[in-house]
């Protein structure tokens, strides 16, 4: 009779929780941005060549580094902090 469970699958390797957290260059661009204490807006991150920072912010947040927002007016832009 078998007792346990032997999970080969590449999710459970440590191989891929080591990869599964790193992040793009533009997102390592936008967090070390974020780590000087700015506040950054799309209009910030177009100038810098970030092209859609809100991807980039969505990337870092599935990484486990939670990153704050908030709203700018009522049209819905937002500037994102740490």
């Amino acid at each position: 009779m078998q007792t346990s469970l032997t999970f080969t699958h590449r999710e459970n390797t440590e191989q891929y929780a080591r990869n599964y957290k790193r992040l793009s260059k533009q997102a390592e661009a936008v967090y070390a941005w974020l780590l000087t204490g700015a506040h950054i807006t799309v209009k910030d991150a177009a100038m810098k060549d970030i092209g859609d920072l809100r991807a980039r912010i969505r990337d870092i947040r599935g990484a486990g580094i939670e990153v704050k927002d908030s709203a700018l007016d009522s049209t819905g832009r937002k500037e994102y902090y740490l």
